[in-house]
């Protein structure tokens, strides 16, 4: 584009105003703009006008746009508002800043299997998400993963362009020829044949096998060529590719099954494949390079936030506000050391009675400690559908879903376990929970609204804690203004 932009200045709908022109693509162009009312920084991505030139397309995008807004989460960059500006469709996205992956080879070259692995399960938890919404991404590749770094957490990916490729697919744009990115396309992807989760573990595996070798396993002059590989020829083992990279038995056997030519021979879902990755050596199991928190029971983890206490004295205890640090962060980041984040306060109030886990229930636990915390949530979930009055369940979800940060699941699921129990208002655990939701900018207020309306005075030792020790100034401030609201109501639940 030659001379002046002339988006450049312009406000949506009375609510964003566009900056600067920051890429350029096949589907159209991003800007950096900034919410008028707020000033909050948003990405917007204008599409080609052909994607709502008819009354079908207008009603396509329309579609897709609220499928991508239900995507939310830390590994996810959410579409946030929609709409169209002179016959161009826009959306409205969160910005991020950093790198995407593509720059990152770019910069650093091939990584460290280990970082690789968690850069890996960092994507496959964001699909995991967006396939339970029953959305398929079909374009995985390293431009479409943002590399960023959050305080307190270290490295974070963020997956974007969620329902983009259903878009292009939709809008017929093309002569009909399979589509997507050659480099990283499904063998049914090249076919032209329907494309379901399993094309998106397909294409994390690509980008595994890139990230550890430096190049794609397949590669040729054209693109029907590179087709033909992805259909027809066996992908080289990584450890043959990259001899040096000291990859292990165990990852190279991961990525080849992610790799399989028939989805059927492939991992059944982003949870199994990023649990397999999980039981790879290049994965610490103290916490190292793991892109979530190590899993462990409930009982384990309140046992060493109550050994870290006793380290400096009675009285004392751990809060998870400051061990969780600020911010939606990526599945289970490993804290930092206990002795960082110890402070002091008065003891916390008595917890309520509670029965002990069923058989079922406990097992599941059990599952989720030693490394299956995915397949302990898909348990659960299926038990909720079948028994929804089981208070337990609803439980012991709020509890893997907190511990994955996945902060609006486990706020509804706490919601629902103290509707048919109160006596889990009265659990520190919860509050414990509900209060490190306070770091989430989408569930900060939800999370509010639950601690004041059931647990009130219980929770304020961890609101007294977060407000003096978050890394994050606005979960301070929220944590200290609901803490304020509570004594000046000498902490009675809200009705």
């Amino acid at each position: 584009m030659t001379g002046p932009d002339p988006r450049i200045g312009t406000v949506l709908h009375e609510r964003y105003r566009v900056l600067e022109r920051i890429a350029e693509g096949g589907m159209g162009s991003v800007y950096r703009g900034e919410r008028v009312k707020l000033g909050r920084a948003v990405a917007i991505k204008f599409l080609h006008e052909a994607y709502a030139a008819s009354p079908d397309g207008m009603r396509r995008f329309e579609v897709e746009a609220r499928a991508m807004s239900r995507v939310a989460h830390p590994n996810c960059v959410p579409v946030t508002d929609f709409g169209v500006d002179r016959g161009a469709p826009y959306l409205v996205m969160d910005f991020v800043p950093g790198r995407s992956l593509r720059q990152l080879l770019s910069d650093e070259g091939r990584l460290a299997p280990a970082r690789a692995v968690a850069i890996a399960r960092q994507v496959l938890a964001g699909l995991a998400h967006a396939h339970g919404q029953g959305i398929v991404h079909r374009d995985i590749k390293p431009e479409n993963i943002l590399c960023t770094h959050l305080e307190g957490h270290g490295e974070q990916v963020r997956i974007l362009d969620f329902g983009l490729a259903r878009l292009r697919e939709d809008a017929t744009f093309t002569s009909g020829l399979a589509l997507g990115t050659p480099g990283y396309m499904s063998p049914e992807q090249t076919l032209g044949r329907p494309a379901d989760a399993r094309a998106d573990l397909y294409a994390t595996g690509i980008l595994l096998h890139e990230l550890i070798a430096g190049q794609k396993p397949f590669v040729a002059d054209s693109p029907l060529d590179v087709m033909r590989l992805h259909r027809d020829m066996p992908p080289p083992p990584l450890r043959q590719v990259a001899p040096d990279a000291g990859v292990s038995e165990e990852l190279e056997a991961v990525v080849l099954r992610a790799l399989a030519k028939s989805p059927d021979e492939r991992f059944p879902s982003a949870g199994a494949f990023s649990d397999a990755l999980q039981a790879t050596p290049e994965v610490d199991p103290l916490g190292g390079r793991r892109s979530e928190e190590p899993a462990r029971s409930r009982a384990g983890r309140r046992g060493l936030l109550l050994a870290a206490a006793a380290v400096i004295g009675a009285g004392a205890v751990v809060g998870v506000g400051a061990l969780r640090g600020g911010g939606d962060a990526p599945a289970g980041t490993a804290p930092p050391d206990a002795a960082a984040v110890v402070m002091e306060f008065e003891p916390e109030p008595p917890e309520a009675e509670i029965p002990p886990d069923p058989p079922d229930v406990e097992r599941l636990r059990a599952r989720a400690a030693r490394g299956g915390r995915s397949g302990a949530i898909r348990a659960l979930q299926k038990i909720r559908v079948a028994s929804p009055d089981r208070a337990e369940v609803h439980f012991a979800l709020g509890n893997l879903y907190s511990d994955a940060m996945w902060y609006s699941d486990a706020i509804e699921a706490y919601r629902m376990a103290i509707a048919l129990r109160p006596a889990y208002a009265r659990q520190v655990v919860v509050a414990r929970d509900l209060v490190a939701a306070l770091a989430s900018d989408r569930s900060h207020g939800a999370a509010a609204r639950l601690i004041e309306s059931k647990l009130g005075a219980f929770a304020l030792p961890q609101l007294e804690a977060a407000a003096k020790a978050a890394r994050d100034p606005a979960m301070r401030a929220r944590a200290e203004r609901l803490r304020a609201r509570l004594a000046a109501t000498d902490g009675a639940p809200a009705p």
